[in-house]
């Protein structure tokens, strides 16, 4: 039996794409053990990688040598260092396994995409940047999928709250993330609500608010001017991504909320600001829509940290909530239409 490593720290979204490492190493190597190894507040999703057999929690309290010394003592097989900085440097030179990969982060790439983002025309593919890392240990592999696995326990769970909440099995569930962790990728919170509204008015619906505990008071603001909405907030992860996949249809900013949906199955509408698909950490897949209005000086930034210099913030003003509503339905009729083939 072999045993890997799988390490990546930070931050959601990346922890989600890097579940196509953990099935590709279960798929080429079945039995094996699979460790992934990240921060403390992130354990509870890395339980549902597919593939991943035990969770390592780094606890930067103890300090990272503290952390290199038990780790030591699993004496890994291979090392799959995913994260490429200091820290995870260290992590597979130190811990002394028989062999190490990392991977590319194509930063040069990324940051010439923002230096001249209209100059670029080949995008770079976070999930292909991962399976890439797995050549070296004779796994080719090209379009495979993020993916996640809730635990029966998980969802038994999100559907007592559901119910809990007057939500009968089988309605119709739309969740709507309108948080970021940057102020400028988040889509205006009015339009938020109002899109809710009318989602709620024009389809028989019920709309779920989800989001972090820094989000609450934005969560909290929208549920209340919008009847029968929910609220899923200070939420374990697995549990947080079991009550989505109890949903129809994700509509979210560029956020880590976006990458679980899509790696759930859920169809996901994603809007990006000062962030651009082209970047490569779009959900992709027949049933996800990336909403972008191709601006010129899109994307500013690798993570949309950067202030706007525009006189309005054009990225995500000019998405209007008809254009969303559009693509929203556009969806939801596409998945209509599979679950009719499927029952033929």
């Amino acid at each position: 039996m072999q045993k890997f490593l799988v390490v990546r720290f930070s931050s959601l979204g990346d922890i989600v794409l890097s579940s196509v490492v953990t099935q590709q190493l279960a798929r080429n190597f079945p039995g094996s053990q699979i460790t992934f190894l990240t921060k403390l507040q992130y354990q509870s999703l890395a339980r549902i990688l597919p593939g991943v057999t035990q969770v390592k929690g780094y606890d930067s309290r103890q300090g990272l040598f503290f952390l290199i010394r038990g780790l030591k003592q699993e004496k890994f097989d291979v090392i799959i260092d995913l994260h490429s900085n200091w820290r995870s440097f260290w992590v597979r030179n130190l811990t002394l396994a028989n062999r190490t990969v990392h991977y590319r982060s194509h930063r040069f790439k990324r940051l010439s995409t923002i230096l001249f983002p209209n100059w670029v025309t080949t995008w770079v593919s976070a999930t292909q940047s991962y399976l890439d890392s797995l050549l070296k240990l004779g796994i080719s592999a090209n379009g495979v999928q993020p993916g996640l696995r809730p635990k029966e326990e998980d969802l038994h769970q999100a559907d007592s709250f559901l119910l809990e909440q007057g939500v009968k099995p089988g309605s119709l569930l739309i969740g709507i993330a309108p948080g970021a962790r940057w102020e400028t990728k988040k889509w205006p919170s009015h339009r938020f609500a109002q899109l809710a509204r009318q989602l709620q008015e024009r389809l028989v619906t019920r709309v779920i608010f989800f989001g972090s505990t820094a989000e609450s008071s934005l969560l909290e603001h929208l549920a209340e001017g919008i009847s029968h909405s929910l609220v899923a907030e200070n939420l374990e992860l697995n549990l947080l991504a079991a009550l989505i996949q109890k949903c129809g249809l994700m509509i979210s900013n560029d956020s880590g909320l976006m990458h679980i949906s899509s790696a759930l199955g859920v169809p996901t509408l994603a809007i990006f600001g000062p962030t651009h698909p082209k970047l490569g950490f779009a959900p992709t897949g027949p049933n996800n829509l990336a909403l972008t209005t191709n601006q010129p000086c899109s994307p500013c930034s690798l993570h949309g940290q950067s202030r706007c210099f525009q006189p309005k913030q054009y990225c995500l003003d000019n998405i209007t909530v008809e254009t969303v509503w559009m693509a929203a339905t556009k969806l939801l009729g596409r998945q209509a239409a599979v679950l009719e083939a499927d029952e033929k």
